[in-house]
């Protein structure tokens, strides 16, 4: 038998030691789940959503890469209504920075988002009116960074 040959067999035959992955969708575990997008998010440059995590540099610890056990040691059992969270957004996936948090705590806990030239409002549609095509803070009548031609883009 081929050396390849053997080892595609042992791959299909080789035991699952933790048992929270079972065939390629179904039976598989909210934090298997969680851990495998995990991975993708940070290391598939094919993913929408690439360009949030890994495309700025964000990297699963290395405890977590190539380990599911270890994930699941750290975060225990997934909370029903919660998802994976990092704690600092600019921050690595890795035991310290992570939790199982709710989608409220989760919004709350997001990039910093730009603010108007004089510092002290943040760039949200509340605080914004149009003059001849710029953004403008209604707050300190200062212009945002980018200009826009259409009122309606935000």
């Amino acid at each position: 038998m081929r050396v390849q040959a053997k080892l595609k067999r042992f791959r299909r035959s080789a035991p699952v030691t933790h048992g929270m992955a079972c065939g390629r969708t179904k039976g598989l575990t909210p934090e298997y789940v969680a851990w495998q997008n995990m991975k993708r998010r940070c290391y598939n440059a094919n993913r929408p959503d690439f360009k949030y995590y890994g495309g700025r540099g964000i990297q699963v610890c290395e405890r977590w890469l190539h380990s599911f056990e270890n994930f699941y040691r750290d975060m225990g059992l997934l909370p029903e209504g919660l998802t994976l969270d990092r704690i600092n957004v600019n921050g690595n996936y890795e035991p310290f920075n992570c939790r199982w948090a709710s989608s409220f705590i989760q919004h709350s806990n997001i990039q910093p988002r730009k603010m108007c030239r004089s510092g002290l409002h943040h760039f949200v549609e509340g605080n914004i009116y149009y003059y001849k095509g710029t953004r403008t803070c209604k707050l300190c009548k200062q212009e945002y960074a980018k200009t826009c031609r259409r009122k309606h883009h935000v």
